[in-house]
């Protein structure tokens, strides 16, 4: 039967349309950082007109303008939207209305900047349905009109949307805006006309000139308004609703985790849970009598042992580019409160199995070129390694090159480059050997790779219990938590406490990936250790004395028991 909903105190306002993993990706951020909860970084750059119009008017056989594939799909389907509506618009030299589908786009245009400024009524008239000129030009007239002056008509109200528009942009996004004003103001054919070709040459050039402006112009006014509205949505997470959620947000996912898993009373809430806990104190290195005695020691082994060693190096597959099955293999079998850890863990997962498979092959370069393994323990590398880093790291993501051989081939070839680089004398001779050992960490067959992963493992086990006493004081216990995961909390003397342990915990770690032949990687490394340690502390801190305490205790009872 299911478990009757927690009775808890209402949620802020603010919290009850907030997506829970919003929340939790609030309670893993320091304030400090809270500029990198955007969705999209406030650096975008703003394009200008001719800027957003390229690609709509190039060669539609040209490569894209943007390697990621959501935003090539994203592209593709705007200027299938684009060439669809300007033909619509060309189909018709005069026409009682404009086109429905234009006339829609005007509005969508309207109802853009209107969301910017709901109480502003005195703007609310641009682009309004009741507008005399907009309403004139969609209502059927009495006989038809050319289509070239439907179109012409439209033209001012454009530039009126577009100088409100600047009165709501930020300075910085309405330069763009100003310079698309200052050009096309005039109003004369040629200011407001683009370049596009007819696909049949066999229409007004001008009119379909003039046709391309107008529809280009309204996506673009849409699309800058679509920006100012993002730039608000971060500007208020980032100043009025994350530092209120990093400090209350704590209790709304302890109730959101109750009314989707459970009761923490409840003895069913959380069976994978249970399982994991089960797991982790039976590969305890401490007794179960010491485990009853000893909270610290609590934490200890769910941090180390269930975490480190059963969720972050469950034995990977040999290949790199499984990744993703396997993380749906893990998924199924994922401990509830690390619910929303989820995307945390696959990006640790990432960079240390790219770590250990590039230091292995930087290790065979090395040993190749005559060098020693010294450059892979330096804390510093050089302008020519640090290209070098990124050739091997580029080649080992490229997993849609095509097939295992060609990608097995460009991942050679960025190490015999590296083997160069480190000795400019490196024989080719050399190089089928090198093949060889490169092929053969690839595919998960080089004993080195055990090695790596082994030292990974134990400098992460380290990290997750790093105490230093001398930055802020940590207090392991499963009643409040680590100290150093009170995300945002202060010390007495005001400096954001967590700030600082970031930086020297970071710093730690980096020395540590250092001196364990991982340089290429340890700035990756410490920013992934870094974020795992900062994951299992906030679960300490959300479900340690409510529920996973009770649960590791039981676990002890029942071996005694058992035993």
């Amino acid at each position: 039967m299911a478990s009757p909903s927690p009775t808890l105190p209402p949620r802020d306002k603010r919290m009850v349309s907030m997506p829970l993993e919003t929340v939790h990706r609030i309670l893993l951020t320091d304030p400090s950082e809270f500029g990198t909860l955007a969705r999209k970084s406030r650096e975008v750059h703003t394009p200008s007109f001719e800027e957003f119009s390229g690609p709509f008017l190039g060669d539609p056989t040209a490569a894209p303008s943007t390697v990621d594939v959501a935003d090539q799909i994203a592209q593709t389907m705007r200027r299938a939207f684009f060439n669809d509506l300007l033909e619509t618009v060309m189909q018709q030299t005069t026409a009682r209305a404009l086109p429905e589908s234009l006339v829609s786009l005007l509005l969508e245009t309207r109802d853009s900047i209107r969301a910017l400024i709901p109480n502003r009524t005195d703007l609310h008239a641009i682009l309004w349905k009741d507008d005399p000129d907009l309403q004139q030009l969609a209502a059927p007239a009495e006989q038809d009109t050319p289509i070239e002056k439907l179109l012409q008509a439209v033209v001012p109200r454009l530039l009126e949307a577009a100088k409100a528009l600047t009165l709501l942009e930020s300075a910085d996004r309405a330069q763009t805006t100003v310079a698309y004003i200052s050009r096309h103001s005039s109003g004369t054919s040629a200011s407001c006309s683009v370049a596009v070709v007819s696909p049949n040459n066999d229409d007004d050039g001008e009119t379909r000139g003039l046709a391309a402006f107008v529809v280009l112009s309204t996506m673009y006014l849409t699309h800058k308004a679509q920006m100012c509205q993002q730039d608000l949505a971060d500007f208020r997470l980032q100043t009025v609703d994350a530092p209120v959620i990093h400090e209350t947000g704590l209790d709304t996912e302890r109730e959101m985790f109750q009314k989707r898993f459970g009761l923490f009373s409840d003895s069913s809430t959380g069976p994978a849970t249970r399982v994991w806990v089960q797991q982790f104190v039976s590969h305890s290195p401490y007794s179960k009598q010491e485990l009853l005695t000893s909270e610290s020691k609590r934490v200890e082994v769910l941090q180390q042992v269930g975490w480190v060693d059963m969720i972050l190096f469950r034995t990977p597959p040999p290949n790199p580019s499984q990744t993703q099955d396997h993380g749906a293999m893990v998924q199924q079998h994922m401990p509830e409160v690390l619910s929303l850890d989820m995307a945390y863990m696959r990006e640790v997962r990432h960079v240390t199995r790219l770590a250990v498979m590039g230091s292995a092959l930087a290790l065979h370069a090395c040993n190749a070129a005559g060098t020693g393994d010294t450059i892979l323990k330096s804390d510093e590398l050089s302008p020519e390694l640090q290209h070098e880093r990124q050739k091997l790291i580029h080649a080992m993501s490229n997993f849609a090159i095509g097939s295992q051989e060609l990608y097995e081939q460009g991942v050679s070839a960025a190490v015999i480059s590296l083997a160069r680089t480190l000795n400019p004398s490196f024989l080719e001779a050399d190089e089928e050997s090198l093949n060889s050992r490169t092929s053969a960490v690839l595919r998960g067959e080089d004993p080195v790779i055990q090695l790596l992963d082994s030292r990974m493992r134990g400098i992460f086990r380290t990290m997750t219990m790093w105490d230093p006493s001398s930055v802020v004081a940590l207090h392991r216990t499963m009643v409040t938590g680590r100290s150093l995961g009170s995300l945002g909390r202060q010390n007495e003397s005001g400096q954001g406490g967590t700030a600082l342990f970031q930086t020297e915990f970071q710093a730690a770690a980096k020395g540590e990936f250092s001196k364990k032949g991982f340089s290429l990687y340890a700035t990756d490394l410490a920013h992934a250790c870094l974020m795992a340690t900062k994951a299992i502390n906030l679960t300490c801190l959300l479900y340690g004395s409510v529920f996973m305490d009770k649960l590791i205790i039981d676990a002890c009872q029942e071996n005694n028991s058992t035993s």
